[in-house]
């Protein structure tokens, strides 16, 4: 995992974590800090952004009125990351099967 991938994530998730109406919803602060935590510990970017980008859909199906912009925003910048995790883990339980 390069440098400027992780500086990118964490500067994603810094700009959502700040925003004021996320400040205001302490469940999506909780989800982004841990989020944060787990790329400063060296964590699996494509495996916290398939985490997170899954909480967040199912907060914004719970609170479509109320979903932040910049939550929808930090979705929009990790759901390839997330894709590509959930490709090939996919692939990877799978692959028993097709051969």
């Amino acid at each position: 995992m390069s440098k400027d991938k992780v500086k990118t994530v964490t500067d994603y998730l810094s700009a959502a974590y700040s925003d004021e109406q996320v400040k205001k919803i302490p469940e999506l602060e909780k989800l982004i800090f841990a989020a944060a935590m787990d790329v400063d510990k060296g964590g699996s970017i494509e495996l916290m952004s398939a985490k997170l980008c899954r909480d967040i859909g199912r907060y914004v199906l719970m609170h479509q009125d109320k979903s932040p912009k910049a939550l929808i925003t930090l979705y929009n910048q990790l759901v390839h990351d997330a894709a590509k995790y959930e490709g090939v883990a996919l692939s990877t339980m799978m692959l028993p099967i097709w051969f």
